[in-house]
């Protein structure tokens, strides 16, 4: 799948703060992105928009997040869609709102025939997953998910 993204505004803020950054020493003020979008087309010509978005945890509503060795992160993912060809995904805020610190330069998508890939990591040190969604048309099969200390994947299975 190729996917491009329409928001040159979103390229700009990006170099900018990248930018900004390599001024401000960024190993000593890592910046965090909270949103990012995906607008491009399938090879099958199908057109694919992916949104996932983070906001600041409003208040502790789970004992355990992924991306943090124990505490609160400081972002948690608020929002994940997925449209393909007009039809819209159904994704449970169970299989993304335990999601924190996402490095959304690391989301990666795969398409095998009708079946969808998106793969998600983040943290840091023992904090550290990585985390794929795998989709079949029009619904949410399941996750996998890998931290720094789990010797096998662990699978969530969409009812």
């Amino acid at each position: 799948m190729r996917v491009k993204s329409k928001l040159n505004t979103q390229v700009l803020r990006i170099a900018f703060c990248l930018l900004l950054s390599m001024v401000l020493e960024a190993h000593s003020y890592p910046l965090l992105f909270e949103a990012l979008t995906y607008e491009g087309k399938l090879k099958s010509g199908e057109s694919v928009r992916l949104i996932l978005r983070m906001v600041k945890p409003r208040k502790i509503s789970r004992k355990t997040y992924y991306g943090v060795d124990g505490g609160t992160p400081k972002l948690v993912v608020e929002k994940f869609e997925l449209e393909v060809g007009g039809q819209k995904y159904s994704i449970p805020a169970r299989f993304y709102d335990d999601l924190g610190n996402v490095d959304l330069s690391s989301i990666s998508a795969r398409v095998d025939g009708r079946e969808i890939y998106i793969s998600v990591s983040g943290g840091d040190g023992a904090g550290t997953f990585s985390v794929t969604f795998f989709f079949q048309p029009t619904k949410l099969v399941g996750r996998s998910v890998e931290t720094h200390f789990s010797k096998k994947p662990i699978w969530e299975k969409a009812s």
